[in-house]
């Protein structure tokens, strides 16, 4: 019977498998996405005491190591939990199936660079990945946890990893952001434009504001450089 090395908490479901899974322990969940990728110390932080509310923001966490002689990137990052009890009982029709699971956020905002080095001579490429999950959808909890799934380049996915949820008194203050990321412009209300003045000058041209502009899209992921 084959075995697996587990990093932390965690275990490869072999390297052939499409889909790879990690089982948190208290602290921290750690996986092998394929023989070059390495995930640890995962969490989902919370950057405010304890617990997050519906609308706050929280952050995908965790250090990516690559034993590749090619840089890796990460492409996506998504977080769920199962649906309320109360929301599966409202359904009928649902009642003999599996609650659908819910998305944590509706946006997987970036922080950074979403690139993960190659090795050099010497030592493994490393960065500190952070994914900003803003707003939320449902309030967190320090000791809740949340399936992460991370979707990489050259290493493929790891899907379902058992995530634990820490509050800021859990996490040291340097691996949060200072504030959470703008959302993109096509998720913002679309603000009124104040009536023209009557008392403005005729001669005076008129200046579209500068928010009237769209901005780009935001990458749905985030990196910050490892220290």
């Amino acid at each position: 019977m084959g075995a697996c090395t587990p990093l932390v908490a965690s275990c490869a479901t072999g390297w052939g498998a499409p889909t790879r899974h990690a089982i948190a322990n208290l602290q921290a969940a750690s996986v092998n996405v394929g023989p070059n990728l390495q995930i640890r110390g995962l969490i989902v932080a919370l950057p405010d005491g304890v617990a997050a509310a519906k609308g706050d923001v929280a952050y995908i966490q965790f250090t990516a190591v690559n034993l590749s002689s090619q840089p890796d990137q990460l492409q996506s990052a998504t977080a769920q939990v199962d649906a309320p009890a109360s929301s599966a009982a409202a359904s009928p029709a649902a009642s003999s199936a599996a609650p659908a699971p819910v998305d944590v956020a509706s946006q997987q905002l970036p922080i950074g660079s979403t690139t993960i080095p190659a090795k050099s001579t010497a030592t493994p490429g490393t960065a500190r990945l952070v994914v900003a999950l803003d707003p939320l959808n449902v309030p967190l909890a320090q000791g809740e946890s949340v399936r992460v799934s991370l979707q990489f380049a050259n290493s493929g996915m790891a899907s379902d990893i058992d995530v634990p949820v820490q509050g800021s008194d859990a996490v040291s203050s340097s691996f949060l952001p200072s504030a959470p990321p703008s959302l993109p412009a096509t998720a913002q209300p679309a603000a009124s434009s104040p009536a023209p003045s009557e008392s403005a000058p005729a001669s005076s041209p008129a200046s579209s504001p500068a928010s009237t502009e769209p901005t780009p899209a935001t990458s749905s992921v985030a990196a910050s450089p490892a220290t």
